[in-house]
């Protein structure tokens, strides 16, 4: 079943979660800019009207205040997607009855199986923000 979901949250996923500090610094305005700027040319093609309320100062102020719980997930996704290639696992062939705790130790993602490069993104990330005033 198709939900719909916080757009900002979405947002936070695909730029946090795939891309680091520096990138951020960098890119952060650029890409809010050309997401708001796309999403409104794809409303007008499609003949939609743009949802009411949405401008680039809303989708910033938004985005501002989703980074909490963008970070919140990302702290049980970045053992995930943060593996070397070499310690990359199925996910379709772990056991389906183990609980999540489980799952998540078996892909390596508990705290004892954190690589040096997932812990140095969630405290860039958690740094990142506390230096924003987020957290």
């Amino acid at each position: 079943m198709a939900m719909e979901g916080c757009l900002t949250i979405d947002l936070f996923g695909l730029i946090y979660w795939s891309t680091d500090t520096e990138f951020r610094k960098k890119y952060l305005e650029e890409m809010l800019t050309l997401y708001a700027k796309r999403f409104e040319e794809i409303c007008n093609s499609c003949s939609c009207e743009v949802p009411g309320g949405f401008n680039l100062g809303n989708l910033k102020e938004r985005f501002h205040r989703g980074k909490v719980v963008g970070c919140i997930i990302g702290l049980g996704i970045y053992p995930l997607i943060l593996k070397d290639d070499e310690a990359t696992v199925d996910l379709e062939g772990i056991d389906e009855t183990k609980d999540f705790s489980e799952m998540l130790e078996s892909t390596g993602g508990g705290q004892e199986g954190m690589s040096a490069k997932v812990l140095k993104r969630v405290f860039d990330t958690v740094q990142e923000l506390h230096g924003e005033g987020v957290i």
